[in-house]
């Protein structure tokens, strides 16, 4: 059984939805540390948190995406 999403990287993944669906591509951390009040590091942490749920994934040259779902 998988831990719920904290509060934190609920916002977080949403933002990143919301953001992706605007601009058409994943904000950076930059963009992620600035909305959030966040250091890099914590932000790395919580998208390595999202990836062990199965929301996003790395592509091929590294980049976070989200990952795809079997229908």
């Amino acid at each position: 059984m998988k831990k719920q999403l904290t509060d934190l990287q609920r916002s977080v993944y949403v933002f990143m939805r919301e953001f992706f669906a605007e601009n058409d591509q994943l904000p950076t951390v930059a963009v992620i540390c600035e909305k959030f009040g966040k250091y890099p590091n914590q932000i790395h942490e919580l998208q390595l948190a999202l990836m062990k749920h199965g929301l996003i994934e790395r592509n091929a040259v590294h980049k976070f995406k989200f990952a795809r779902v079997a229908v």
